[in-house]
């Protein structure tokens, strides 16, 4: 290259690129900035191979005050202030030397030895008056791992604020419990970890009249002390408080307008107790939560410190606890690769460099010329340059380093002389593929992967031996670990090549296939999906196999054809796999054009989605998410009751038919202290009377009885509760509940004794195995069936059986649980049949002849005349203008969902498409059975007729199947669809409970409810608004549906 090319390459824009490569030869100089990113990535590759730090930790010098120092510059002890600071002065080499060697014997003394770290790493910095401190950071052994429970403290929050007030306190109980605890627990043991290591009080705080004391406390030796603590209360008083804030140390100006503030945050609030301080975080998309450490304070200007290390170092330190990694990356970038200032950008160093060249002149010398002054353009203190000079070093570290390329990079070898030699130095790669030919002494090398030998082993002289400490390797390039991003293929190929142990070739850790981005990624799934060696062996294994799913469900998403398999493809459907189909899948599948229906959702993109919600007051809008759940826990509490039919009439018990009467004197004959449980099944079809049996039951046995049925509405209908509720029973994996949750439920049993079940056709083997267990712990009869209680089964067998169990009647399946719940059924001997039908004679005849025609059809004995009956109500016979708004029944999902979707269009309204959030991989491909019956899509809108999915408050009306009317959607300002709303305002006619809104008395708000549940092994959740459009419904879906008119399909 000429210098006149190199002059037009420099004003080119290829000049960075240049100046970058150039500056690579310059980071073996001490204190440049490439030497310090050089440094920063060393201490990046130790934290990710070791574990995050516990603590940052800063010295600061007492040189005008230690006592050793002092001796060392001069032999006068009385010396006078100038005195010292000229002996300061004139010897910078010996005051940077004795720094240097205090830190390094104390680092070994309190921090190796009394703290027992495990590893450290720090670093020197040089002060704007010349003054050298070091900074750094430690792990201990000792530590808890604060960072991870820091995060189960965060998550325990996080479910606390978005998850308890949108659902019922036994459901959270149930989903969030455990978790709750553990991040209660986890919380009190970074407390109790960060107390015994720092603290922030001080035991006697100075007065207005408080003046340094004289010895200064620094130029006291701590071997001739004679009362520590006051030693100690005067050290903190004299070196650790912040007491003067200046414009020229630490006042801040961030903008014209705003005042000055300290950089350090000083005065700091008081804080009467430690406490990790945890707030929610509401993005765009998304919800999370930032945590700040607040340790126990009485003074404002105190530095946080250790004891121990201040009252044996004599002068300013601090000590930070890590208790989050996004701290620990401010660290990084604050101090570890910050460099000094310097006046000019490399680059402009260059310019200026060539500029002043000639032509003639030669380019290395331009080089040379640059490079020096980038390595020295900055002003240097007279300690800093005795440190460069005395070539003194400016980091420590527990461990070395070795740098290896995984491209298979090969150095030049300068030491060779003869023509015999080798040019170029084996590489690591190579080292490593060829280990096991060498003839060493060292057994299991085949075993080992990249990262280990590389750390483990050397070559000295030609022969391979083990190194005295294992070294932190670095390996270069460094490619992004972004899932998303363009590159994640070649990373996933490099982390092959460090972590599978391979021989030979490189290409053997992927087993030699043909390469490719996806084959890069599937290979490094495979081994750390099915070898125990990644487990153990790859650094933060869980980040790596979540990193490695990520990229794999993004790749499926896009890339997957089995995704646009058109529903006419026969061989790709299942029959008796559609029930599975969710209505929102099966509606993205239409083939039909929906014209209207794209027209509409593309006009959305111009809807306020907002005008309704700022009408709303700010308050209410605020107490909305969690309103349904305080206004039924106060209602608990204070024994409030909002049914019309609370305070029912006495029923006579002469009224009751000879059926309910002798099902009622045999239960209510066990009305004794010392009478035995009884087991009772008390059949009836619809209109036998068996609510009017449970209301006359119930005014008996009083609060010795709990009421409840299996549904919301049947529970709603006879003014129960859900069986799940009442049991705190579990809706997918049974657990035994303890602490505060089993506390609950055995005062909620406390004085029951009897306990009736409506809609006993839903209770399997599982369910009554589960209440079996949940009433021996509940009432700590833990040796009796039912914990000594008597149960009342009410209801059908001929209506619809449980999903996903099996009937209690029929056997066992050779499962304890099946088996148990079947032998459970077995002692139910009292069995009632409520054979007449009750108030027909007020009922309309057609009615009469329509429930014989049912009751015939259950039994299998349909006759002509039935066929006859049922013609009359085809559509061929009814005029249909008399069912438009009547529900439609059908039996698979496809046809529901295309239905409530013309429904939707026709209301005129704007279409809302809400999506669910999911957490966990394989969440959102989930079915809305499996998610506690929530929906991954929603498409809602005002006016629509909708159905509850979930039990809110059964007692007062809105539970699982309760129906209603969408009056508003409110969504937060700037996230309107897809994402979830703050509530939807929904009218419900069944509900009786206390106002939301003065203006309309039946109308509460539905938040958005997160359901949580466990597949292979994997913690899933699900959070939507728990609301279904009800224009259409599948026949299984309607059980329990009091119905006034239907069109069956």
């Amino acid at each position: 290259m000429t210098m006149e090319e190199l002059k037009q390459m420099v004003n080119s824009m290829n000049a960075n690129q240049m100046v970058n490569r150039l500056q690579r030869y310059v980071s073996k100089v001490q204190g440049t900035n490439q030497y310090w990113y050089q440094r920063l990535q060393e201490l990046l590759a130790l934290i990710e191979q070791k574990g995050c730090p516990t603590f940052f930790f800063t010295f600061s010098a007492a040189d005008m005050h230690w006592p050793d120092l002092q001796r060392l510059l001069q032999n006068d002890e009385g010396a006078s202030r100038s005195e010292r600071a000229q002996a300061l002065i004139d010897n910078p080499h010996l005051t940077d030397w004795f720094f240097m060697q205090r830190l390094q014997e104390f680092v070994r003394h309190w921090l190796n030895g009394v703290l027992d770290a495990e590893w450290h790493w720090y670093r020197f910095e040089y002060q704007a008056r010349g003054s050298i401190h070091c900074h750094g950071c430690a792990k201990l052994k000792n530590d808890p791992d604060i960072r991870e429970l820091r995060n189960k403290a965060c998550v325990a929050f996080l479910e606390s604020e978005t998850t308890r007030y949108e659902m019922s306190p036994d459901d959270f109980e149930f989903l969030c419990g455990d978790v709750i605890r553990q991040g209660e627990d986890a919380e009190k043991l970074v407390i109790q970890y960060v107390d015994w290591l720092v603290t922030t009080f001080n035991e006697e705080l100075p007065d207005e009249n408080w003046r340094i004391p004289d010895p200064h406390p620094s130029a006291v030796s701590a071997t001739t002390l004679d009362n520590r603590d006051n030693d100690y209360h005067r050290l903190v008083n004299t070196v650790e408080r912040h007491t003067r804030c200046s414009p020229a140390y630490c006042l801040k100006q961030k903008r014209v307008d705003l005042l000055a503030e300290c950089r350090f945050g000083f005065p700091k609030p008081l804080q009467e107790e430690t406490e990790l301080s945890i707030e929610l975080v509401v993005g765009k998309n998304t919800k999370s939560v930032e945590s700040e450490l607040h340790t126990k304070r009485n003074d404002q200007r105190l530095n946080s410190h250790n004891r121990v290390m201040l009252e044996n170092w004599r002068a300013n330190v601090d000590l930070q606890v890590i208790v989050d990694e996004k701290a620990c990356a401010r660290y990084m970038a604050k101090y570890a690769a910050k460099g000094e200032p310097r006046s000019k950008s490399a680059s402009e160093i260059l310019k200026l460099s060539v500029s002043s060249l000639q032509n003639d002149d030669q380019v290395s010398s331009a080089f040379k010329k640059a490079m020096i002054q980038v390595a020295g353009d900055r002003d240097m203190a007279a300690q800093e340059t005795a440190h460069m000079l005395l070539s003194l070093p400016l980091v420590g570290c527990t461990f070395s380093f070795v740098t290896i390329s995984l491209d298979n990079s090969r150095k030049v070898n300068i030491d060779a002389e003869n023509e015999s030699d080798e040019v170029l130095q084996k590489s690591a790669l190579q080292e490593y593929a060829e280990r096991t030919k060498l003839k060493s002494r060292y057994t299991g090398l085949s075993q080992l992967n990249l990262m280990q030998y590389v750390s483990q082993y050397t070559k000295v002289r030609g022969e391979l031996t083990k190194r005295a400490n294992p070294y932190i390797v670095r390996t270069f390039p460094k490619i992004s670990a972004n899932p998303a991003g363009p590159d994640f293929g070649k990373y996933c190929k490099y982390q092959l090549i460090k972590f599978k142990p391979w021989e030979g070739q490189p290409s053997n850790a992927w087993n030699n296939e043909d390469e490719s981005d996806q084959m890069f990624i599937n290979a490094y799934d495979f081994f750390l999906m099915t070898d125990e060696f990644a487990e153990e062996n790859v650094f933060r294994y869980s980040d790596e196999t979540d990193r490695v799913h990520d990229a794999q469900c993004g790749q499926t998403f896009e890339n997957d054809p089995s995704d646009n398999q058109d529903d006419d493809d026969e061989s790709e459907v299942d029959p008796d796999d559609e029930e599975e189909v969710d209505d929102w899948m099966l509606l993205c599948r239409i083939n039909q054009d929906y014209g209207e229906a794209g027209n509409r959702m593309s006009d959305n993109e111009a809807v306020d989605w907002f005008e309704m919600v700022r009408a709303v007051p700010r308050d209410l809008l605020k107490e909305c998410p969690g309103w349904i759940y305080s206004q039924r826990k106060e209602a608990e509490e204070h024994g409030q009751h909002f049914r019309e039919d609370d305070q029912q009439c006495v029923i006579d018990p002469d009224t009751l038919n000879e059926k309910q009467r002798l099902a009622y004197d045999i239960i209510t004959s066990q009305n004794g202290d010392n009478a035995e449980p009884v087991y009772m099944i008390v059949c009836g079809t619809a209109g036998t009377g068996k609510t009017y049996l449970i209301s006359a039951t119930k005014q008996v046995l009083a609060t010795q009885c709990v009421v409840t049925a299996t549904t919301g509405i049947a529970a709603f209908s006879i003014n129960g509760q859900t069986l799940h509720s009442a049991a705190q029973l579990p809706i997918c994996e049974y657990r035994d509940l303890q602490g505060d949750s089993l506390q609950r439920l055995q005062l909620r049993l406390e004085g029951k004794r009897f306990l009736i079940i409506d809609e006993m056709s839903m209770i399997g083997h599982k369910m009554l195995s589960w209440l079996d267990n949940r009433l021996r712990a509940g009432t700590g009869k833990e040796d009796i069936p039912f914990g000594g209680m008597s149960i009342i089964l009410m209801g059908d067998f001929g209506q619809l059986p449980p999903v996903g169990d099996k009937p209690m009647y029929v056997s066992g399946n050779g499962t304890v649980v099946s088996d148990h719940g079947h032998s459970l059924y077995l002692m139910f001997e009292s069995v009632i049949i409520l054979d007449q039908v009750m108030h027909q004679a007020d009922e309309d005849p057609e009615a009469v002849a329509f429930r014989a025609l049912l009751m015939r059809m259950r039994n299998g004995e349909v006759t002509g005349e039935d066929w006859k009956l049922l013609l009359e109500h085809s559509t061929t016979s009814v005029p249909m203008d008399q069912f438009t708004d009547a529900i439609r029944l059908y039996f698979d999902k496809k046809s529901v969902a295309e239905y409530n979707y013309e429904k939707l269009l026709q209301l005129g309204q704007p279409v809302a498409k809400i999506q669910a959030k999911h957490s966990g991989h394989g969440a959102s491909a989930a079915t809305s059975d499996e998610a506690g019956g929530l929906d991954a899509v929603l498409f809602l809108s005002t006016k629509a007729e909708v159905m509850l999915t979930c039990n809110l408050w059964a007692e007062v009306g809105p539970c699982n199947g309760s129906f209603g009317t969408i009056e508003q959607i409110w969504f937060a300002e700037n996230m309107g669809p897809p994402n979830l709303p703050i509530a939807v305002l929904v009218h419900f006619h069944s509900y009786t409970g206390p106002a939301f809104l003065d203006a309309c008395s039946k109308c509460i708000p539905v938040p958005p409810k997160v359901f949580e549940w466990v597949a292979d092994g994997k913690y899933l959740s699900r959070q939507q608004v728990p609301l279904r459009l009800r224009y259409a419904m599948t026949i299984h879906k309607s059980q329990g549906q009091t119905l006034t008119k239907a069109v069956v399909d």
